[in-house]
């Protein structure tokens, strides 16, 4: 995309300005994005040993930061207990498959009717052509966009987390089709997010000619470092954390659960221990036939069976080795 612009914008023979100054916008746009992105990265993975870099960032700050202020008390998708039955949808083919059969079968009406609505908007008011993303886009950026969206803001914000990068990734191409459509490029345009703002940026900045676009592009790089180094140092070295007030309510939630576990577990323990000794006293108290209750004594083994020689044969060791209670019958 950059080459497209660039060459277009500084004209013929500059091929080495080209190479340089999209080579500068490369370098900067895949440093600074995952930079950008890189709290809520943290916030999925839990350390710091990875880092995004994909041209739908943008998609997935803004599903991130839209379930940071929609989904404050929603859970996450990871707690949906799904029956045994459905573990195959965890196939993707499968999973799509079956999602396309039901949006076209199902939703196919009102997808018609939103979209002629949609482009009867976006047409007379902003002059901008109706795209529709295709499956590629809608599944890995749509799909990284739900993710983004749960971390911060549970089940409500992965859905509506999706939507909004859809959108987005509706709206921006239409804006760089228009950017494209001057260089020459008509019914052209990129599908991701960053394609999108990135594109019409450097687009609009290389218009004005080729000393004017050296020199806005060279401070859109400057700007985009220096706003990184800033994030950097003001939001992410002092530890912020996206859907902190959700973090927080889901401890309290968690820590109520465990509670009510635990007083579950500590009553299904009082009520063993009771049986038990229920069951001790009941057998340790048999009533005599006389009225009173007779506690049994425990029988004791004064030897072993192989040691007969010593206790009198088998005869003498079943005598002396059991007591019994005196005037007391068996109750056995």
């Amino acid at each position: 995309m950059l080459t497209v612009v660039l060459s277009v914008g500084f004209g013929d023979g500059l091929g080495w300005l080209v190479v340089m100054i999209g080579a500068l916008l490369l370098g900067v746009i895949m440093v600074v994005m995952p930079a950008f992105v890189h709290p809520w990265t943290k916030k999925i993975t839990g350390n710091d040993t990875i880092a995004i870099g994909h041209f739908g960032t943008l998609g997935y700050i803004a599903a991130g930061a839209t379930g940071q202020a929609v989904g404050r008390r929603s859970k996450s998708t990871e707690h949906i207990k799904f029956p045994q039955g459905l573990k195959f949808l965890r196939d993707s083919m499968v999973a799509t498959s079956l999602s396309m059969v039901l949006i076209y079968m199902v939703f196919s009406v009102w997808g018609l009717i939103a979209l002629g609505i949609l482009a009867a908007w976006l047409n007379p008011m902003f002059g901008l052509a109706l795209i529709l993303p295709g499956m590629v886009p809608h599944f890995f950026t749509g799909g990284g966009a739900g993710v983004f969206g749960n971390a911060t803001g549970g089940r409500i914000g992965a859905m509506i987390g999706g939507f909004v990068n859809g959108v987005i990734i509706t709206i921006l191409p239409a804006i760089l089709l228009l950017v494209l459509g001057d260089f020459g490029f008509a019914n052209s345009t990129f599908g991701d997010a960053d394609f999108g703002w990135f594109g019409t940026l450097v687009g609009v900045s290389v218009g004005g000619g080729t000393g004017m676009g050296i020199v806005l592009s060279i401070l859109i790089a400057v700007v985009l470092v220096s706003g990184a180094i800033v994030f950097q140092i003001r939001v992410v070295d002092k530890g912020w954390v996206p859907g902190a007030k959700r973090d927080a309510w889901i401890a309290e939630e968690e820590a109520a659960e465990k509670a009510i576990l635990d007083a579950e577990k500590a009553r299904r323990k009082a009520e063993k221990e009771a049986a038990a000794t229920a069951d001790q006293l009941r057998w340790s108290h048999v009533p005599p036939a006389g009225g009173s209750a007779v506690r049994r004594r425990p029988l004791f083994v004064s030897g072993l069976a192989g040691h007969r020689g010593h206790l009198g044969g088998r005869r003498t060791l079943r005598r002396n080795s059991i007591a019994r209670p005196e005037n007391s019958t068996d109750q056995r």
